[in-house]
């Protein structure tokens, strides 16, 4: 994708993307379960090919390597998952419209401390600049 978009892009020309990522091991330490789980969930719903599944830093080299210049990857997984939690929580609206045999699952996800149910998850927004020199299509 990154290619793809240096590729297109005018020179000077801005990418800017959300996406949710796999949260980076803490200090080191190996992913815990609950990480695992809640990216695994993702993963498998929206069909994440492992190559995929990296997280803030190899995000950051894979612009760069692509050709992409002033390279900021954000995240704002704070700002957009518990809110969405305690959202969810407080009105489960949105969740009768899912298939009925989902809904059990999300239900019982409420109940837990929003950390555990998306420590595996991060939400990041990037912004690159394809350089001003760069070669046009």
């Amino acid at each position: 994708f990154f290619g793809e978009a240096m590729r297109v892009l005018r020179p000077a020309g801005r990418l800017v993307s959300a996406d949710i990522i796999p949260t980076a091991p803490v200090d080191g330490i190996r992913t815990s379960g609950a990480q695992r789980a809640s990216w695994g969930l993702i993963a498998r719903k929206f069909d994440i090919p492992r190559a995929n599944a990296y997280g803030r830093e190899a995000y950051a080299d894979k612009l760069g390597a692509a050709g992409f210049a002033e390279i900021e990857v954000r995240s704002i997984c704070d700002a957009v998952y518990a809110p969405l939690h305690l959202s969810l929580r407080a009105d489960p609206a949105p969740i009768r419209r899912l298939h009925p045999l989902v809904r059990p699952v999300l239900h019982a996800a409420l109940l837990m401390y929003p950390g555990r149910v998306y420590a595996g998850l991060d939400y990041v927004l990037a912004r690159a600049f394809k350089p001003a020199g760069a070669r046009e299509l």
